[in-house]
């Protein structure tokens, strides 16, 4: 009988701890900070020592989906204000900064240029697209744009040995915006704005079938279409 209410008294602690763990974690999130007025009403996504932090997206009367840094928007991201007007690209410290594409809902026109401070500096006219990183296991990447495609789609392909590949372990997309879709029919992101920044992460086996490999490709898609890349491994 001893041993019996000491398993119980034990199992009532691990879950008086539980759950005092998950509403720590609950309230953390709550607290997570967006220190820019009209998006602040609301916030998902990463948080560091109480400020919005990383990937995610604040609700106001306007709506900000993109990176953070100590919970203003810094990094790649799309603003969106409540008259349908929208700003994407490049942000530092809650002001456009570098390359973006601001779009007037009223007149249905883009302005893609140079922003500091959040003022138009000069029009930008630089490449398509860039690859920012690419992992040496990767042999190479072709990017282009698809004609007749579904604008605001990237298609992913993997190939090897010059054909289309699905033999991998697993397979990871991050996206600034947009939606990420891994099916048998289609890999890749949908509904996306430009610029759009995006990340391929997967694993497969080496080409002798022994060893495991890592894969990684992070890019920058400036132009509006439909793309494709296809990575060699």
């Amino acid at each position: 009988m001893k041993t019996f209410s000491l398993i119980r008294l034990l199992l009532s602690v691990l879950i008086i701890v539980s759950i005092s763990k998950s509403s720590y974690s609950q309230k953390s999130e709550e607290n997570c900070r967006v220190l820019l007025h009209p998006i602040n009403d609301s916030y998902e996504g990463g948080c560091k020592k109480g400020f919005a932090h990383g990937k995610g997206i604040a609700k106001g009367k306007d709506l900000y989906e993109g990176k953070f840094k100590m919970g203003l928007p810094h990094g790649i991201g799309k603003y969106t204000w409540a008259n349908g007007n929208t700003y994407t690209g490049g942000w530092k410290k809650g002001k456009m900064n570098g390359v973006g594409t601001y779009y007037s809902a009223s007149n249905g026109e883009d302005l893609k240029g140079i922003w500091e401070e959040n003022e138009f500096i000069k029009e930008y006219k630089g490449p398509a697209y860039n690859i920012t990183y690419k992992s040496t296991s990767i042999e190479k990447v072709n990017i282009y744009a698809l004609n007749g495609g579904i604008p605001g789609t990237i298609d992913i392909e993997l190939r090897r040995d010059g054909y289309k590949n699905h033999n991998f372990n697993y397979i990871f997309l991050n996206g600034m915006t947009g939606m990420q879709e891994t099916s048998s029919n289609f890999i890749g992101f949908k509904g996306v704005a430009y610029p759009f920044e995006g990340n391929v992460k997967f694993q497969a086996l080496s080409r002798t079938g022994i060893t495991t490999i890592n894969y990684s490709l992070d890019f920058v898609i400036n132009d509006k279409g439909a793309w494709k890349v296809i990575i060699y491994y």
